[in-house]
């Protein structure tokens, strides 16, 4: 069976976009362990520097478990704008943001 895959458009403060998919992976595997990174598997697609964006690729069931480790972790330096299906509307948010 296939593996479905979500895109987040995550907007990131204080540390560089293009490290998105580390600091996803730090918190993850800091709350769910190894088995919950293996859930959500992130991805860099593409960072936007200049508007503080990254767009991360998932595994579409662990969504719940990022969303889940940023809010358990008060100093997240992550917020999650949107989540997507493609990525060609994940790039569409991200370009038409501020």
């Amino acid at each position: 069976m296939r593996e479905r895959y979500r895109y987040l458009v995550l907007e990131v403060k204080d540390v560089e976009p293009a490290s998105a998919a580390d600091i996803i992976k730090s918190i993850v595997l800091k709350y769910f362990g190894i088995v919950g990174l293996s859930k959500v598997l992130p991805k860099l697609i593409e960072a936007y520097p200049s508007k503080g964006l990254a767009i991360v690729k998932v595994l579409a069931d662990g969504v719940d478990l990022v969303r889940a480790s940023m809010a358990l972790s008060s100093n997240a330096p992550l917020r999650v704008v949107k989540v997507t299906g493609t990525e060609r509307k994940a790039r569409a948010i991200a370009v038409s943001t501020r």
